[in-house]
């Protein structure tokens, strides 16, 4: 009868111990898929309204800690991705063809895509301002830590304002202007849609493209994987084209008087 007694406890205490670690997995496997779904439609809902701020990205480059709590599932799965496709080009599985990590569009201004180090190119000055066109990553160290780093979060799959382009554009001319400076590099994620357009509104802000589509074929035949659109019908459900968003820069430029005195007729402003 002892025996028995006893035997009975161990299954209790048994079942109850399994019990008990069945009821911690279940619950960190709800928390585990509400912590990806309010990252998901946080993410979603950032994209839907163009709302970058919700990164909290500061001005140095850095994402805080806390924003993983309600964007750590998305940003997980989306780096994740990033990584894997980077990872899939070293093997020659490349998501588009002739995707380099950056090009030289003009004199000293180069476009391209998120990198851990400065890029270095034989013939280039060497990089010496930074403009950061993301909000989905803590940029990193190197590129953070250059003479003028510049950060103009914009959404990924979404288009900057025309005053972030005015931003850049001056900011990038001014430099290119000095002879004395280095070069400039503009990136987003991947270098095909948010990097390019700021890169098309420094080309038409410094003089060396006249209209939207010469821009917009320049850039193209230098960087073949831009996703810049040179048409102005607007897709449905599609963002605003990036043709449509480089004339309404084009127009910011011409209704103010200063801007219109910062144009120049030599179509090489800052090219040696």
């Amino acid at each position: 009868a002892a025996l028995a007694y006893h035997g009975a406890l161990g299954l209790v205490a048994a079942g109850g111990g399994a019990g008990w670690r069945s009821s911690i997995f279940a619950i960190s496997r709800s928390l585990l898929q509400l912590w990806f779904g309010v990252g998901f439609c946080t993410a979603g809902v950032a994209i839907a309204f163009d709302v970058p701020g919700l990164y909290c990205k500061r001005a140095c480059g850095t994402i805080p800690a806390f924003v993983w709590t309600y964007l750590g599932g998305w940003m997980l799965v989306y780096r994740a991705l990033w990584l894997a496709k980077r990872a899939l080009a070293r093997f020659g599985l490349e998501y588009k063809l002739d995707d380099r990590l950056c090009d030289v569009i003009a004199d000293r201004l180069l476009l391209g895509r998120l990198t851990w180090d400065i890029p270095r190119l034989d013939g280039v000055p060497e990089v010496d301002m930074v403009v950061d066109m993301t909000c989905e990553w803590s940029e990193p160290l190197a590129l953070r830590s250059v003479d003028d780093y510049l950060l103009t979060p914009v959404v990924d799959t979404t288009r900057p304002t025309v005053e972030q382009l005015r931003l850049v554009a001056e900011r990038v001319v001014g430099h290119l202007r000095d002879p004395s400076r280095g070069s400039v590099y503009i990136h987003c994620a991947n270098g095909y849609g948010r990097s390019a357009v700021a890169t098309a509104a420094v080309l038409l802000l410094g003089g060396l493209c006249d209209t939207v589509e010469e821009t917009v074929d320049l850039i193209k035949a230098a960087r073949p994987v831009v996703s810049l659109d040179a048409k102005r019908q607007k897709h449905f459900c599609g963002a605003i084209p990036h043709a449509q968003l480089l004339h309404a820069f084009i127009e910011e430029l011409g209704s103010d008087a200063e801007s219109e005195e910062t144009s120049s007729s030599d179509p090489k402003l800052w090219c040696a």
